[in-house]
Order: structure tokens, then C-alpha cells, then sequence
């Protein structure tokens, strides 16, 4: 399908295809995709393995650097707001993309959801978010930082407040 969609078009192809096998990764750059978008969640080894059963974040993080390592323009980032994070966690976080060379950010805010473990926790102050991007801006200077739809559910026109503190793109969901 990459290659097909490659040969007829002059699309961009961005893949959000989870954690998969490196052999995958390989096989989809040669068939001719772009970018690969992978989400590491946190840095935080404890908070990661709280929300990942059986998954470990430096695992998560040596596939991030292996796509890099194969010429995909690599998209990751964090969920602001999750139960147990600090503020040092988000720290770790930008730093953690500035360390991967990534080239596409988005810092998802935490919105808790019914009938999960989380549905009674608290959602994140879209403040919180704001800054998160404000200061990903300065550290990131040219990375495409998402203005995430999720931004919407917690205020009004919230993709948009993102975009006025750093964030440079929009993703629709249609």
C-alpha cells in the first residue's frame, strides 16, 4: 500500500503505526514512507511501566532512535497532566525530544475517560499545556509542534490558544 501510494501521488507519508518490529520500520522506509510518528508517553521509567504493563520506556525510546537512524522524520512526545507526573517529569520529557533530534512534537493533555482506571482523576489545567508548549518552542526550535485536537475538549478554540504559545500545525480529524 506505501509503495502503491508513493508511486501514484507526490504525498507526504506519515505512519502512526504504534511500537512495531524493526524489520516493519525497514520494510515501510524502503516502500517509501516519510515519517514515523511514536509516542514515548514519559520519560519517567516508573510512571511509563504504571501505564504500559509488561512495556518498558527504554525500549520504547530505542525505537525511536532506530527510525531516526533509518531517515524517517521521527514524531514523539508526552500526555501533560497524567496521575503521579511532575513538573520535573515534564522537564525530562523535553529533554528527552531534544536529545532524539526529533522533528515533530505533541504534548497530549491527559483527559480522563470513563470506564478506564482513570475516570475519576482529575483532567489537566490547559495552562499546564500552554506551557509545556510555550517552553518545547524555545527548546525545539525547529520542530513541528501539533496543536492536538484533545486540546478542544478542555476550552474553547484550544488548538488555537496553542498555536499563540508555540505550536506551528494542525492535524484535522475529520
Amino acid at each position: 500500500i506505501i509503495y502503491s501510494i508513493k508511486q501514484n501521488s507526490d504525498l507526504k507519508l506519515i505512519l502512526d503505526l504504534g511500537q512495531r518490529s524493526f524489520d516493519e520500520y525497514r520494510a515501510w522506509k524502503i516502500a517509501g514512507a516519510d515519517d514515523y510518528y511514536l509516542q514515548f508517553h514519559t520519560s519517567n521509567s516508573t510512571l511509563y511501566s504504571l501505564y504500559h504493563k509488561k512495556k518498558n520506556l527504554f525500549e520504547k525510546i530505542n525505537h525511536l532512535k532506530y527510525l531516526n537512524r533509518l531517515g524517517y522524520k521521527v514524531g514523539t512526545g508526552n500526555i501533560i497532566g497524567i496521575p503521579h507526573q511532575t513538573i520535573e517529569d515534564i522537564a525530562d520529557d523535553l529533554l528527552l525530544c531534544l536529545e532524539l533530534n526529533i522533528d515533530m512534537a505533541a504534548f497530549t493533555p491527559f483527559i480522563p475517560r470513563p470506564f478506564t482506571p482513570f475516570q475519576n482523576k482529575p483532567k489537566v489545567n490547559i495552562g499546564l499545556v500552554y506551557k509545556t508548549i510555550a517552553v518545547a518552542r524555545i527548546l525545539l526550535k525547529h520542530v513541528s509542534i501539533n496543536a492536538c485536537n484533545a486540546l478542544d475538549e478542555l476550552e474553547f478554540n484550544g488548538r488555537e490558544g496553542a498555536l499563540k504559545v508555540g505550536a506551528n500545525i494542525i492535524i484535522p480529524n475529520f
